[in-house]
This record gives structure tokens, C-alpha cells and sequence, in this order.
């Protein structure tokens, strides 16, 4: 363990074999007092992933009070090249699973917390000059206490990227609706499914066991696509015992959201959510292709929106964690989640002339790339 104590927090690079329960009870009360949700860096998620998945080797920046509490959880991995570039980077860890790498710091303790990141950042400790952190929720409060420090400090340099994904607010109804068009072929096809077989919505209740409810996920996603390819999680290396493990700690939890589509009592569609303070995480969703022509994922997630609106929950906003492209979820949702790739110069002077020259280098590799592609074509 590694420590650097700038002003009133430490900062500690915590070993692997520290994350034990002990250390999941001060993140678990980091997650409940966190100024942004990220399930993905909970206990219950992170814990799991570095038991069973094939993971980046992680280096695991925290930041304490001196009065003993955790204030700010940063996982990182050090990449040797930064963005095609020959030098080496720390850049967000994350795994095949995670779909939001906004760290987690305490609300009341965040311009503090952040500070001493940075200043780790700057440190002889800090294994590499550029800070590399990718998919943050980049209109969130950690997002702009960020650039509020990097901002009153000259030493660092920052180059934001954006895009965005589908979301569902329910604060913003003008723009979640989904089209009187399109909910009337939804409704077609739900007609002609039901012909099929006696059609059933289920949404798994806090006291039922959820061990069947992930038998039939797994086996469903493993007869689709994703089994051919061999990325359904019962066939993808660890992805199983990593399902069972977070699936029934966030049942356990509270946390967990699963809804089912049958017909005639055998699942057609399932989905699997998380829940994070007053937003839901859509992690997973599986069906059966063989009634693809009926769109039973697409009648699945209505029924969850519809379902949300009536249960009279208090989750305030659904993000899809899906690609910016991804043509369902941009269908369904209207509405927009901005999301950033953030560089920030550590120590050195190359790392701020880099970052601040960052868009021209960019345009120098894709035009060097494009003279490559062209030079390949003349020869051929």
C-alpha cells in the first residue's frame, strides 16, 4: 500500500488481496453517500469481477479523511501507449461488463477528494504522466467538480470528448415518448404473439428466490447470437459464477429489477437491471430468436417503462447502456445520456503539450492512416 496525504485527505494505492470485507463495508458507504451512482464500483459488482472475469490488472486508487473514512474510489489500469501514442497512460479500468466509469467520490467531501487525486496524480507515485478516464457521465456533479479543480489549478491541462446513449428521464416526459406509430406496431406484434400461446409479464418480486430467475436468463442468452459467438455469459469465461454472484447480491440488496415475456409459461424475453440511488442501469437483456418477428425484447422493455410509470417507484431516469448507435434503445428512449472521455496532463511538460495538441494529433493519425490505406490500395 502506497500512501500521499496532500491537505486534509490521504491517498493510498490499495493491493488487491486488501479488498476484503472490511474494505466493502467503507465502499458500501461510499456508494449510499457517492455525489453520483456508479453500480458498476459498488461492493457487490467490483468484487466479483476481479474474483471471476479476465480483467485488466487493476490499480486501485482510493482517497481517505484523516478522520478514517473513504471519500473517493478511482480504479485504474496502466496502458503503455496513450491513444496511439508511445507513452504510457492511466486510463479507467473497466471489464466487458461495465458500462459507466464515473469513480465514486462522497458528496460532502468531493473539491477535497478530487484535489488529492489529482495531486497523486502529479506524484513521483503515479506509474504514469497522462490521466486517461473514459465513459463518465460527462453533464454529472463529478464530472463538473472535476473540471471546477483542473480549472483553478494552471498545472493540468484537460481534452474532453463527448457522445451520448439512449436514457429514459422521467423528469423530461416530452422526450421519453415513444411515437403513437411505433407503439402501434408494438402492439400488433404483441397481438399476434399472444395468438401463439397465453402471453405473461413478470417482474421478480423482492421475496422470491432468484436462483431459478437466473437459470432461465442464462440458458435463454446462451441459445441466441450471443451463444454462437461465445459471448452469452453462461458460456463466456467466468461470466456465469460472475452473474450468479452480482444477480443475487443486488436481489439481496434491493437493487435488482428482472422482468420476463412468456408464452404459455415458458420465457421469451428476459432483461436484467440494476438499481443505483433513483436511476436504473439496463445490464442485460436475452430472447428467444425464434419469435423474433414478434419483437418480444422490444415488448419487454415497454412493459418495464410501463411498468415504472404505474409502480409508483421512485427511480427518476433509466439509462440504457447501450452503444450510441444502438437502433432499439435509440427507438425507444428519445431522450439522451451525454457521456465524456476525459484526458488530464499529470506531471511533466510533455504530458500538457500533449493533451493541449491532443485534436491535432488525432487528425495527424487519421491522416497517416488514410495515406497508409491509400499507398495498400495502389499496390494492390
Amino acid at each position: 500500500m502506497h500512501m500521499i496525504s496532500p491537505r486534509s485527505s490521504e491517498v493510498r494505492v490499495v493491493d488487491r488481496d486488501q479488498l476484503d470485507a472490511s474494505f466493502a463495508q467503507h465502499l458500501d458507504a461510499l456508494a449510499r453517500s457517492a455525489i453520483e451512482p456508479n453500480v458498476f464500483l459498488e461492493s457487490w459488482m467490483l468484487m466479483p469481477a476481479l474474483a471471476h472475469l479476465e480483467v485488466p490488472a487493476l490499480i486501485l486508487v482510493t482517497v481517505w479523511s484523516l478522520s478514517g473514512m473513504l471519500t473517493g474510489l478511482f480504479p485504474l489500469q496502466l496502458c503503455a501507449r496513450y491513444r496511439g501514442l508511445p507513452m504510457r497512460s492511466l486510463r479507467s479500468w473497466e471489464h466487458d461488463y461495465a458500462f459507466l466509469n464515473t469513480p465514486l467520490v462522497a458528496a460532502a467531501h468531493a473539491p477535497e477528494t478530487i484535489r488529492a487525486f489529482l495531486e497523486w496524480t502529479r506524484s513521483d507515485q503515479a506509474p504514469a504522466h497522462l490521466l486517461d478516464l473514459h465513459m463518465l457521465r460527462a453533464d454529472g456533479p463529478f464530472m463538473r467538480a472535476l473540471m471546477a479543480e483542473t480549472a483553478a489549478d494552471r498545472r493540468f491541462a484537460t481534452q474532453v470528448t463527448t457522445w451520448t446513449r439512449a436514457l429514459h428521464d422521467r423528469t423530461a416526459t416530452s422526450t421519453t415518448q415513444v411515437s403513437a406509430k411505433h407503439l402501434k406496431e408494438l402492439r400488433r406484434q404483441e397481438r399476434r404473439l399472444g395468438e401463439i400461446g397465453a402471453l405473461g409479464y413478470t417482474v421478480l418480486a423482492a421475496e422470491a428466490p432468484v436462483d431459478p430467475w437466473i437459470r432461465r436468463f442464462l440458458e435463454l442468452e446462451a441459445r441466441g447470437w450471443k451463444g454462437g459467438e461465445g459471448t452469452a455469459l453462461e458460456i463466456a469465461r467466468g461470466g456465469r459464477a460472475f452473474f450468479e454472484s452480482i444477480v443475487r447480491a443486488a436481489h439481496a440488496r434491493g437493487q435488482l429489477r428482472m422482468l420476463e415475456l412468456s408464452v404459455d409459461g415458458m420465457a421469451v424475453a428476459m432483461k436484467c437491471d440494476f438499481i443505483g440511488a433513483d436511476g436504473l442501469f439496463m445490464f442485460k437483456i436475452a430472447y428467444d430468436e425464434a419469435y423474433a418477428r414478434h419483437s418480444p425484447g422490444v415488448l419487454l422493455e415497454l412493459f418495464g417503462l410501463q411498468q415504472l410509470e404505474t409502480s409508483g417507484s421512485p427511480i427518476a431516469w433509466m439509462d440504457s447502456c447501450a452503444r450510441s448507435d444502438h437502433f432499439m434503445a435509440n427507438r425507444l428512449w428519445t431522450g439522451r445520456r451525454q457521456l465524456a472521455d476525459c484526458s488530464i496532463s499529470g506531471r511533466g511538460l510533455l504530458a500538457r503539450w500533449i493533451i493541449r495538441r491532443a485534436d491535432l494529433l488525432r487528425s495527424l493519425r487519421k491522416r497517416m492512416a488514410a495515406l497508409r490505406k491509400r499507398g495498400v490500395h495502389a499496390l494492390a
